[in-house]
């Protein structure tokens, strides 16, 4: 029942003058919708978004709003909680464990790290420690990915990656862009595309590690048209 959100209709607009007292036509505003994920409920006339269920409010990086369910792990995902999969935002204190797979449908908050593991989640992963993979490991997120480094991973983002010391011989793609700017920034190894752009200290290394990047691509879309072109 709590307001989460208010819409502000667009005006028309007042015209103005120039220094010569010439009429200058206002442009109208330009009117948005305000879409949403799930459990929020909206009023008759559009303009206020209410939470249909206790949760956690998230405004997404496209601008979709929702209000989804919390949990929370003490400890480690380890073999004492098995693999999990739930809806709504999912908070690890402690590490995801190789071998497991999480998979909320919401966010996903790790305190200290995730080691070779799959997970799966519908917006945004943030790991305060670092993301280490190796065989099995696979990190996707609808939205953004944030880590302090990654090291032998696969990182799939619809959004953002924003890593804060160094990437290094992984595979990374991101929607948005990929920035490593801070501590060492630096990209080492592996692959790493983005849709929008690349930002980065240090990229490659003189011991010739083989390093690519490529930008204003899109993985998904290309392999959608690869697939629509063969079939026709």
């Amino acid at each position: 029942g709590d307001l989460i959100a208010v819409k502000t209709p667009a005006t028309a607009g007042c015209e103005g003058f120039d220094v010569f007292g010439n009429a200058i036509p206002a442009v109208p505003g330009d009117d948005k919708e305000l879409a949403i994920i799930e459990n929020v409920a909206v009023s008759e006339d559009g303009l206020q978004y209410t939470a249909a269920i206790e949760g956690v409010v998230r405004l997404a990086s496209d601008g979709r709003v929702g209000v989804f369910q919390f949990y929370e792990v003490s400890g480690d995902v380890d073999y004492s909680t098995g693999n999990l999969t739930m809806d709504g935002t999912l908070s690890v204190k402690g590490w995801i464990r190789a071998g497991f797979t999480v998979r909320p449908s919401g966010d996903l908050s790790v305190g200290a790290g995730i080691e070779d593991a799959v997970v799966e989640v519908g917006g945004d992963i943030e790991v305060h420690g670092g993301i280490i993979g190796d065989e099995i490991s696979r990190i996707h997120a609808g939205g953004d990915i944030r880590a302090h480094f990654v090291e032998n991973a696969h990182l799939d983002a619809g959004g953002d990656v924003i890593i804060e010391d160094s990437i290094m011989h992984s595979v990374v793609s991101a929607g948005g862009c990929v920035t490593v700017t801070e501590g060492k920034g630096r990209i080492l190894g592996g692959s790493v595309s983005a849709g929008k752009g690349i930002e980065v200290n240090e990229l490659g290394s003189e011991a010739r590690t083989r390093t690519a990047v490529t930008v204003a691509t899109n993985k998904k879309l290309l392999a959608q048209i690869a697939s629509i072109e063969k079939e026709l």
